[in-house]
């Protein structure tokens, strides 16, 4: 069992000179109702974690 985290990082900007590959082009509605721009993980290392509650 994996306890979540306690704290999140700021969101950052595109890593420099990072070219935004087409399958970051999207957008999404968060549950806190900001937006998630896939764009600016161009560059960085990420893993998605997708949750769905029943």
């Amino acid at each position: 069992m994996v306890a979540p985290p306690t704290t999140t990082a700021p969101p950052t900007a595109t890593a420099p000179n990072s070219v935004v590959p087409e399958v970051l082009d999207f957008t999404a509605t968060l549950s806190d109702g900001t937006t998630f721009v896939g764009a600016d993980l161009a560059g960085r290392d990420v893993l998605f974690w997708f949750w769905a509650p029943s």
